[in-house]
């Protein structure tokens, strides 16, 4: 399965995963079915707590832990076009949620060994 991993420096990652985490959990709902293909609420899972948070898209998942000064983020989909969405739209939101603090995400490809 084609994976990624990322870890973000950060003072304060929890916050970011939760934030993250609850974004994600709300994404879609006010839209219900008008837009296809759109991220709704019944192709997503999301759970979390303060230090681990799991988002499931339909087409793959991003695992993201809470560590002393670091955010690790695990994305991994059933083919690399997929993994790509996923490994997109996180970084895409945790650096909209985390521009304040300039966070960067930077992925790297896990080899299928590691996984």
């Amino acid at each position: 399965m084609p994976a990624a991993e990322a870890r973000v420096q950060t003072d304060r990652p929890s916050r970011h995963l939760v934030q993250v985490c609850q974004h994600f959990s709300h994404r879609g709902r006010h839209l219900g079915d008008r837009r296809p293909g759109f991220l709704t609420p019944d192709l997503m899972n999301v759970k979390w707590t303060q230090t681990h948070g799991v988002v499931g898209f339909g087409f793959g998942t991003c695992t993201m832990d809470a560590g002393s000064g670091v955010l690790t983020l695990r994305a991994e989909s059933q083919s690399e076009d997929n993994l790509q969405r996923v490994t997109d739209v996180v970084a895409r939101h945790l650096g909209r949620y985390g521009r304040r603090d300039r966070l960067t995400v930077t992925w790297q490809p896990v080899s299928s060994s590691n996984g």
